[in-house]
């Protein structure tokens, strides 16, 4: 064997002839003809790419780009602590208000805004714009004060038999 041959066909030995320096047409075993080489290695990442991340200022960045700021988002935003209130009114000054015949509606009115609120709310928070706890409590506090309220409108009154 002459030192021409011992050598890869891609790295010629100086005293190779030109013929032999060029690679051959054929594919090589295992390689499909025409098939891409692999990309060159990416470099070294520098220290400060390497850093880890705030996990806290990464989520807000990804939610930040998420959201799309709307009317409706605004308004889940401000209506969720509005539907707590109504519930805790509705459920809390229900039996003092379903004295008097307004005063009933108005206990309804409360504990139907505490749920449409709530549910709205619930969406809010959801899409993460606003507090979902309130939003659950106002739901929770609309249904109680809607079931008190249809109790008691739907007694029998009292002293009847």
């Amino acid at each position: 064997m002459t030192g021409a041959q011992r050598h890869d066909r891609s790295t010629p030995h100086p005293d190779a002839h030109a013929s032999e320096a060029q690679p051959s047409a054929a594919p090589r075993e295992g390689v499909a003809a025409g098939a891409p080489t692999a990309p060159p290695l990416a470099p070294p990442a520098s220290p400060a790419e390497t850093r880890p991340l705030d996990p806290d200022a990464a989520f807000a960045a990804a939610v930040a780009g998420e959201r799309r700021s709307g009317r409706l988002d605004a308004l889940a935003r401000q209506v969720a602590p509005v539907a707590l209130v109504a519930g805790l009114l509705g459920v809390l000054a229900g039996p003092w208000l379903a004295r008097s015949d307004p005063g009933l509606y108005l206990a309804l009115g409360f504990d139907v805004l505490a749920l449409a609120g709530g549910a709205l709310g619930l969406w809010g928070g959801l899409r993460r714009t606003a507090r979902l706890d309130y939003a659950i409590a106002g739901l929770i506090m609309g249904a109680a004060g809607l079931y008190f309220w249809l109790s008691y409108v739907t007694d029998p009154p009292q002293g009847s038999t």
